[in-house]
């Protein structure tokens, strides 16, 4: 794949404009020192990734574009993915996918769904009856049945099976729930004026229940009655020519007809009392008084024998959904006994998830095996987010104690907090390779503020990153011991993959991605061209080191000389660096050295004069050593005092700046560009183990400007 970047004006990208082929290697190492590009970079991809323009935040005015093509065609959004250096917020929103087994929930999924279908049905059914949607059904049934607790519905109808099964008949199933129980009735009848009047009402109907021959009060009343009717004449009683001795009456009742006649009678005999019915007016004039219930006043009005059973509207409520429920037993009867079965089934395929071990076990497994931290992490509610598709809830320990998220972030140390946002990263990614896409990952310095262990860590990881068919991995640092170590553990060193380990170059219109030169060993890259005079002088400070660390200390000294302003250092020539120069490299590489008559401080000066704009790190090493030896020669030159001079055994430019600041009438600026060169130079002229990290991650622009200041301070003196 080769990846096609035009960029302008994108978060301080002025212009940029790079192929990066991704075919013989799919990844890409860029060093990009603080302040270059590499953020601005990262964000417009974050802005690609989510569908967003990307802009510039101070010049907004400006225009910007942005393409970026794969193989011709427009990189799509959900192909990317950016890593920033750390997102303490960052989640994944795919962590669930890496818990399920997929034939389980299958499995779960089509007994769920049977089930459901089932219970739809009964919803619809009672629908009709009640007068209420599917979901304000089931919320009715679990508050009134099970105690307000949602998700109880099976459950709640468990409950009631005994009574609804029985051979008792439907009595208030005419009756519809939503006319009774709503939110304009509730304000009616929670009044003290209808409490009142409803209990008098009670009373006075309890009165008539005692005085009736027919009824009995608390044992049998008129739907007890109404019910008895029904149940004899199913049953053949009548048929079988029997007859029913009712109490005070003297003839038998031989027909149903007959005695619904006689129950209708003493029902309204009770119901149509003169007395009973003047309570009843007075409660209705109190619901009068709200014009929204009209219909709650006609179906009292219309059923008279429920008056009374308002005074216990959460026993009333409950005998309105039982005889729903008897109305359609066989849909009651049918659901429940699926539910049985399932239950079991369902029951058995939790326990199996419970017990599951799936990409998520191993991701935290890996994360365990490579990161040293002091917590670990498991998913509480594993089951129902492999079956019920909720969110995951992660649970932390930290030293054997069970600690929420946001108290663990408080005690880790950084390091600590970044390995976790880097699990969360390890999800995505584990996401991304089950479903087979292709995706660009850029990678905005991701090791940063690890220490290295962990750092090494994050390097596995990227190489298992990059061994994934379709992924393809862009990763910026400004750490260029992280760059080298990236490019030498994923096997970037080869002619054909050195093309995608690049260094940024910036100038005030445009950025460019050069091809890295040294491959993370430059000593090499200039011990085999000595012939060349920048790459022979930045040499110099190494073979110093070498000569150090090897004891030699005649040489380290004589070395010292081309670093340092001493006695013989304008006399040196090309002929005494190459004698040392062959005590350390083989005799083919150093005669590759020319022109020995040729004075090491003007050659030195002659290569510095002609650096313009230029990134390499030999034209920056020479310019750190002649800005060096420029600023001695000045303090030398000001302190005129040979003895001092000759007396000092080390740190020989911070002696002379120290001297230096003690003399009289000396400028303020001098001074301030002697401590440039005090904070500039030190390390870039010394073997480190970070290769020369402080000076790449330097400006040549500003050794320019150094340079040439203190060589006319220097010019100014003579």
């Amino acid at each position: 794949m080769k990846l096609n970047i035009k960029l302008k004006n994108c978060y301080g990208i002025s212009l940029l404009e790079n192929e990066i082929d991704f075919s013989e290697k799919n990844i890409c190492s860029i060093y990009a020192s603080n302040g270059t590009m590499k953020t601005s970079f990262a964000k417009t991809f974050v802005d690609l990734s989510r569908g967003e323009k990307p802009k510039d935040e101070i010049y907004p005015d400006r225009e910007t574009i942005c393409e970026i093509k794969t193989d011709g065609s427009d990189l799509k959004k959900e192909n990317i993915f950016v890593i920033n250096p750390y997102d303490q917020e960052y989640k994944s929103d795919n962590i669930s996918t890496l818990l399920v087994n997929q034939e389980l929930k299958k499995k779960f999924d089509t007994e769920y769904q049977e089930i459901q279908k089932q219970k739809e049905g009964f919803l619809k059914s009672i629908q009709k009856l009640s007068g209420l949607k599917p979901q304000e059904i089931e919320l009715e049934i679990c508050n009134i049945f099970f105690q307000d607790e949602r998700n109880k519905f099976f459950e709640a109808l468990e409950g009631t099976e005994k009574e609804i099964l029985n051979n008792e008949e439907a009595v208030y199933q005419d009756i519809k729930y939503n006319e009774l129980f709503n939110d304009k009735t509730k304000q009616a009848i929670e009044s003290s004026d209808f409490l009142s009047n409803i209990d008098n009402y009670v009373k006075k109907y309890n009165e008539l229940l005692e005085k009736s021959n027919f009824f009995k009060k608390g044992v049998f009343n008129h739907t007890q009655a109404s019910d008895i009717a029904t149940q004899l004449d199913k049953n053949g009683f009548f048929k079988a020519e029997h007859t029913v001795m009712l109490n005070g009456r003297k003839e038998p009742v031989k027909t149903k007809n007959d005695l619904e006649k006689v129950i209708t009678e003493e029902k309204n005999s009770i119901l149509q009392d003169k007395k009973l019915q003047d309570e009843f007016e007075k409660l209705d004039k109190i619901l009068k008084k709200n014009a929204n219930i009209k219909n709650f006043r006609e179906c009292l009005s219309n059923n008279p024998q429920i008056v009374s059973e308002l005074s216990n509207p959460a026993s009333f409520k409950a005998k309105l959904w039982k005889s729903y429920f008897k109305q359609d037993k066989n849909v009651f009867k049918d659901l429940l006994s699926k539910y049985a079965k399932s239950k079991e089934t369902i029951k058995a395929i939790r326990e199996q998830a419970q017990k599951e071990k799936g990409d998520w076990h191993k991701v935290i497994s890996d994360f365990n095996n490579k990161f040293f931290v002091p917590f670990s992490l498991h998913v509480s509610n594993q089951v129902n987010v492999m079956l019920n598709n909720e969110l995951p809830q992660i649970k932390f320990k930290f030293e054997d104690t069970d600690v929420e998220e946001n108290k663990l972030l408080k005690v880790l140390s950084q390091g600590e907090k970044r390995a976790l946002y880097i699990l969360n990263i390890l999800f995505e990614v584990k996401v991304r390779k089950n479903n087979s896409r292709d995706c660009l990952f850029v990678i905005d310095d991701i090791a940063d503020s690890f220490d290295y262990k962990n750092k090494y860590a994050i390097i596995e990881y990227l190489k298992e990153i990059a061994g994934v068919d379709g992924f393809y991995l862009i990763i910026l640092t400004h750490n260029f011991d992280f760059h080298r170590s990236v490019c030498g553990r994923l096997d970037m060193k080869g002619k054909e993959t050195r093309k995608n380990v690049l260094n940024v170059v910036k100038t005030n219109a445009e950025i460019k991605l050069v091809e890295e030169i040294y491959q993370n060993n430059p000593l090499k890259y200039w011990r085999n061209n000595l012939d060349k005079p920048n790459m022979l002088l930045a040499s110099i400070p190494m073979v110093r080191n070498l000569f150090e660390y090897s004891g030699k200390d005649t040489e380290f000294q004589r070395m010292t000389s081309f670093l340092h302003i001493q006695n013989d250092t304008n006399s040196l020539t090309l002929k005494n660096l190459k004698e040392l120069y062959v005590l350390i490299f083989e005799s083919q590489v150093v005669k590759k050295i020319n022109n020995l008559d040729t004075f090491f401080y003007d050659l030195l000066i002659q290569e510095c004069d002609q650096i313009y704009n230029d990134e390499k790190l030999e034209s920056k090493i020479i310019l750190s050593i002649a800005i060096r030896l420029k600023a001695e020669e000045f303090m030398i030159l000001k302190i005129d005092n040979e003895e001092f001079i000759n007396n000092i055994s080390k740190n020989q430019t911070v002696e002379l700046f120290n001297e230096y600041k003690t003399l009289p009438n000396i400028k303020i600026k001098d001074i301030k560009v002697l401590e440039q060169v005090n904070l500039m130079t030190p390390e870039n002229i010394h073997l480190n183990s970070f290769m020369y990290e402080p000076i790449l991650d330097m400006n040549s622009d500003e050794l320019i400007k150094l340079y040439k200041i203190i060589k006319r301070m220097l010019e100014g003196s003579e």
